[in-house]
């Protein structure tokens, strides 16, 4: 990081004038100009705080202090139970001198107790599951719900062996202990929706794969993004009607969180037949299979149907904010891959036995 050098002259003038001394002896005090991407972050010179960093990062942060050598650290809350925010950097402090420190990037530091609770998430993953039996099912849309064309052609889908499905969506709490553990790296922005037991959103497909495989390795065993077929299947709980419940809206508060203005912690009062909470109405999700504009020449084993140099998938589910006509259980839309979304989050399916 450069620092302004009109900015660096004035500060280094400020600091001469505090220690100008009507005497000739020379003075022992220095100072530092601290610069970091961390508004807000508490400022610590050896061990005792000294302030915040400035939400403008070409500011900085002054601190006058005895010539000698000091460790400057800087630290925010991560906002989980995990991990905090760190950085650190030593400096030499002369007389009379402004230094400019350019500290580094902020990075997770885990708490005291991280490990035993991340050990508590990954204990308590497939108990939150719900068993997904084997079955047959007609895939796709209907003429008289209003299909769209990408439903079509309707098609038998035969899924021969049961599996798992999360009752609910990952959270930020199984994200944020993911992070804590190495699993994944990116750390998703919660727009002050909160954490803790909030869906997980801001996440994109790769992501949402990567924590997948960091489940997998802590239970040795394999879960992934479902296929569509599974999702589909899923959703439906054994119906084949316009909604999971019906043809009508008659019961859709009792399925769906109404009145919201955001995903909430809150589960809707029932699941769907097969146990699911919030397949539709809460966040739009990530599938596995690639996107293709019409169900030809789709699998109808319930695999994930692929395609060289992806980079649109598959979402299922309609969001919170969505016509109803977006939950429908035949419903499908397409994200790019790459892109992360504040409205589109994942549950994951497992093995039902190994």
């Amino acid at each position: 990081m450069r620092v302004p050098a009109v900015l660096l002259a004035l500060s280094l003038i400020a600091v001469l004038a505090v220690h100008a001394r009507a005497s000739s002896e020379p003075t022992t005090d220095g100072a530092v100009l601290i610069y970091a991407n961390a508004a807000g972050a508490a400022v610590l010179v050896d061990g005792k705080r000294r302030g915040e960093m400035p939400a403008r990062t070409d500011s900085g942060f002054r601190v006058l202090l005895p010539a000698g050598n000091h460790t400057i650290e800087l630290k925010r809350d991560g906002r989980n139970v995990f991990y905090e925010f760190r950085a650190s950097a030593s400096v030499s402090v002369q007389p009379d001198t402004l230094l400019p420190i350019a500290m580094p990037a902020l990075e997770p530091s885990l708490l005291p107790d991280a490990r035993s609770r991340v050990d508590k998430i990954v204990a308590s993953f497939l108990p939150q599951m719900a068993t997904i039996p084997q079955g047959t099912y007609q895939m796709g849309g209907r003429e008289e719900e209003d299909s769209s064309d990408n439903e079509f052609p309707r098609h038998e889908v035969v899924l021969a062996k049961p599996f798992l499905m999360q009752k609910y969506n990952v959270t930020f709490e199984q994200w944020d202990a993911c992070v804590a553990d190495q699993g994944c790296t990116h750390i998703p922005n919660d727009e002050n929706r909160g954490r803790g037991a909030v869906h997980v959103f801001n996440v994109n497909w790769q992501e949402a794969r990567d924590f997948a495989a960091w489940i997998s390795r802590r239970l040795d065993r394999t879960c992934r993004l479902p296929s569509e077929a599974e999702w589909e299947y899923a959703v439906r709980g054994g119906s084949q009607a316009k909604f999971f419940w019906g043809d009508g809206t008659q019961q859709m508060s009792d399925y769906v969180s109404m009145g919201i203005d955001h995903p909430s912690s809150v589960p809707p009062k029932m699941p769907n037949p097969f146990g699911l909470f919030a397949m539709v109405g809460g966040m739009t999700e990530w599938v596995a299979d690639c996107w293709h504009s019409t169900y030809a020449g789709a699998p109808t084993d319930g695999s994930v149907w692929g395609a060289p140099s992806c980079t649109a998938r598959v979402v299922r589910g309609g969001f919170w904010d969505a016509d109803p006509w977006y939950w429908r259980s035949a419903r499908r839309s397409t994200m790019i891959a790459r892109n992360r979304y504040n409205y589109v989050g994942f549950r994951l399916s497992c093995a039902s036995k190994e």
